[in-house]
């Protein structure tokens, strides 16, 4: 097997098992319980970065209402550009928590599936194009949505990273 594809399903796993973990971190811990240590406790903050993040924050940032919008670090300049521009034009969403937000994030991600991957707390969409319509209605229907958020209304600012633009 090549290792570019070797590369990509364990980017794959590790995005997976990021997500599963944070799912069952939700679904069974307590206020009294510490946090495992593979979830980090400060979320990150919401915005648009052009360096990979780390999974664990970018998680956190899903349980509170986020959608990380991934790409890969090839995608070509154009193409990025017209991913910030969509995250650009996205409304502010009010928090419970903290500042308002545009509860999104946009980072490159090594070894993607597809050249872009969209990512909400328990969905995930795959797209070749920034000019896809699905693109905006996944982020219409999982963007600080109460039904698919376990912690909504929790905060997208206020945690650590510095975004490009938030």
């Amino acid at each position: 097997m090549p290792n570019a594809t070797k590369s990509k399903q364990a980017a794959r796993r590790q995005l997976a098992a990021a997500l599963r973990a944070q799912q069952k971190r939700a679904a069974t811990s307590s206020p009294s319980r510490p946090s495992p240590p593979w979830h980090n406790a400060t979320w990150m903050n919401c915005g648009i970065y052009d360096q990979p993040v780390p999974s664990e924050r970018a998680v956190h940032n899903l349980e509170h209402g986020a959608v990380w919008i991934t790409y890969r670090p090839s995608l070509p300049q154009s193409q990025v550009s017209q991913l910030r521009a969509f995250v650009d034009k996205q409304t502010m969403v009010p928090s419970a928590e903290g500042a308002a937000s545009r509860y999104l994030d946009l980072s490159p991600y090594p070894g993607l599936p597809s050249p872009t991957v969209i990512s909400s707390w328990g969905f995930q969409l795959k797209v070749t194009s920034p000019a896809d319509p699905r693109l905006q209605h996944f982020v219409n229907k999982f963007r600080a949505a109460q039904k698919y958020t376990p912690e909504y209304g929790g905060a997208c600012t206020g945690g650590v990273g510095t975004p490009l633009r938030s």
